[in-house]
């Protein structure tokens, strides 16, 4: 169901190398109209010439860093891609420091230049001030590249982390190069959810997706703040949850939530919290009320959205490869849904896109008009759109900035954010 509305949008060149304001006339959600401002530092050389935000948070066990590029904690932020912003400082530079300090260059895939690989996800688990730990999700040298979650600790000096304390929590191995997912994010149940894509090629050709037995094509939720090791996955061994990885750090145990819905069924991994993905490109909580949303990256046709509700105990099954959005995929017609088969709340076609990116449900300060509505956007397009559940699912168009989406976040206080993967910039979403 699509209803474009009317929409606009007007540039306004503060300063043609440092600012730039996106003022969107937005669509009407909810039977109001939503007026959505970007509010733009571009960068240029590789600097942000304007703050973003007062970033002034004090809540040192609140930590709302989510989304795979852009993290806000402790007044401060950091960007999987390198950018840096020092607390207290004007500007972003683009180097080696903080939390991503301690993910040393050579432990990256090859060169992951125009690839789907290298550091995807930093997340900080709640108290992160007291432990002084923090995750990772990357893919390393071994094989074509395989997945690595690992746990660094910081220095004395919480603002630097110890290169040396990488402990590898979970390894998987990657079939093919793309698909890898990444996204780490701590659950208002404190517990670690992993996206991870089906594992590359294309069309999912070993149907790990619908595979129980395979950590691919799934949203994983494991408990890393316990020290027991793991149960055995039923009919198999201890090693099955610490594949061989080549390097030599330490291995750190997860245990798996006894919540978790495939924890008693046979043939499952004791991990999968939902499956049949393709390749969930952001994945976010609402603050609010704990649902989760999942935008999960189409094949040749349709982006979707999927979600979960608070109340859910986990065990959706999103469709893929059987069903590309709510299309049949493979087979082309004639496709039965999977058990436990949840359809996307929202979708789209390749008329307005390639590639989805999913966002957050605003619950910052002020802005009344975004309140409750969840964004998300496409990475070619440029589209930005609202969805919100009033009565059933309405989802409109807000914006067509002519960027490439790759990333959305938000700030302790709830801010929200969209980075640009080509021009590097990131922008605030805010109201006039």
């Amino acid at each position: 169901m699509w209803a474009r509305g009317r929409r606009g949008l007007h540039n306004a060149i503060w300063n043609s190398k440092t600012y730039r304001a996106i003022n969107v006339v937005a669509c009407r959600i909810r039977h109001r109209w939503v007026v959505a401002r970007l509010a733009c530092a571009a960068c240029d050389g590789g600097t942000v010439a304007r703050k973003l935000a007062p970033l002034t948070h004090t809540n040192a066990n609140r930590h709302w860093v989510y989304a795979s590029n852009l993290h806000h904690s402790r007044g401060r932020w950091i960007r999987a891609n390198l950018y840096y912003r020092a607390a207290g400082a004007d500007s972003y530079r683009q180097e080696w420091r903080s939390a991503t300090d301690a993910v040393s260059r050579h432990h990256f895939t090859r060169d992951s230049a125009g690839s789907e690989q290298g550091l995807l996800s930093v997340a900080f688990p709640p108290g992160f001030a007291s432990k002084g730990y923090f995750f990772v999700d990357y893919t390393d040298m071994t094989g074509i590249g395989n997945t690595v979650i690992a746990r660094y600790h910081v220095t004395a000096n919480p603002d630097v982390a110890d290169p040396n304390s990488e402990e590898t929590v979970l390894g998987i191995t990657q079939p093919y190069a793309n698909h890898n997912g990444g996204q780490l994010q701590f659950g208002p149940d404190g517990y670690l959810y992993i996206g991870m894509g089906d594992g590359g090629s294309g069309g999912d050709p070993q149907n790990n997706a619908q595979t129980p037995s395979m950590l691919l094509g799934k949203i994983l939720r494991i408990d890393t703040e316990q020290t027991a090791p793991p149960s055995p996955p039923s009919g198999g061994s201890l090693l099955y949850y610490f594949p061989a990885i080549a390097k030599t750090f330490s291995i750190a145990s997860y245990t798996v939530p006894a919540t978790n819905p495939y924890t008693q069924t046979a043939g499952y991994r004791g991990e999968i919290w939902a499956l049949g993905l393709r390749n969930p490109w952001r994945f976010s909580f609402d603050r609010s009320t704990g649902d989760l949303y999942i935008a999960d990256v189409g094949q040749n046709a349709w982006e979707e959205v999927d979600f979960q509700s608070a109340s859910s105990a986990g065990g959706e099954n999103y469709g893929w490869r059987i069903l590309e959005g709510t299309h049949c995929y493979n087979p082309s017609s004639g496709c039965v849904p999977p058990a436990r088969y949840s359809a996307p709340v929202a979708e789209y076609s390749h008329s307005f896109g390639c590639s989805v990116t999913g966002g957050y449900v605003y619950r910052g300060p002020g802005n009344a008009a975004m309140q409750g509505i969840y964004f998300y956007g496409d990475y070619c397009s440029g589209r930005i759109w609202g969805l919100q559940n009033a009565g059933g699912w309405q989802t409109q168009q807000l914006a067509q900035p002519s960027i490439n989406i790759s990333t959305f976040g938000e700030d302790e206080a709830g801010n929200l954010y969209v980075a640009s993967y080509s021009g590097g910039a990131t922008y605030q979403i805010t109201t006039p």
